[in-house]
């Protein structure tokens, strides 16, 4: 899945872009992002550059109910672009 940063909201705080599931309707899913690992591409409002960020963490509440995702970005795309490195991606299941 490709999405453009402006599709999230940018918590400075805690260098994370964050969305909501529902807010990439039927397109939501997961692409290969780098050998075996997968994620999603965030496509840079500002620089237009395309870095992909793979899946690092499934939380779930006391119920079993998936609560969000979070990627990371991957290391060849922290190499390109170091001011990833701190950067993540959290997608709320709603």
């Amino acid at each position: 899945m490709h999405v453009r940063t402006e599709q999230f909201q940018w918590q400075p705080e805690r260098k994370s872009f964050v969305a909501e599931a529902s807010d990439f309707g039927k397109c939501f899913g997961f692409s290969q992002v780098s050998g075996n690992e997968i994620g999603i591409f965030l496509i840079s409002a500002r620089t237009q550059k395309t870095a992909g960020f793979k899946l690092v963490e499934k939380k779930y509440d006391v119920e079993g109910d998936l609560k969000f995702w979070r990627f990371l970005p991957i290391s060849e795309d922290i190499a390109r672009h170091p001011k990833l490195k701190d950067v993540s991606v959290i997608i709320f299941n709603d």
